[in-house]
């Protein structure tokens, strides 16, 4: 098998909501994902450290333009793993963190 070299861009989006009262509530991102350089047929992880009013809630997105973003099915905690890493995989990939408030 011939193994070629693809890039696993990562990145974020970061929202500070304010509730309806007027009180602020924020997510505070500690550590953001890296963009790496990942091998075909390998596994490719990131990973966002944030703190904020729990629960917090994690989405992550990816993107062949960084113009129109798709959910990653089942990618919902603040880690993600993709295995088996292919060419089809190639895109730029964000995570959006949410909280209850």
């Amino acid at each position: 098998m011939q193994i070629k070299p693809a890039l696993f861009a990562a990145g974020l989006l970061l929202t500070t909501l304010s509730t309806g009262l007027g009180q602020p509530c924020s997510i505070t991102i500690n550590n953001q994902p890296q963009g790496q350089g990942i091998c075909v047929g390998t596994t490719a992880t990131t990973s966002v450290t944030a703190e904020g009013t729990a629960p917090l809630s994690y989405q992550w997105q990816r993107s062949g333009d960084q113009v129109s973003w798709v959910a990653v099915l089942g990618a919902t905690n603040n880690t993600i793993v993709i295995t088996n890493f292919q060419n089809a995989d190639v895109a730029y990939y964000r995570v959006v963190v949410t909280n209850a408030e």
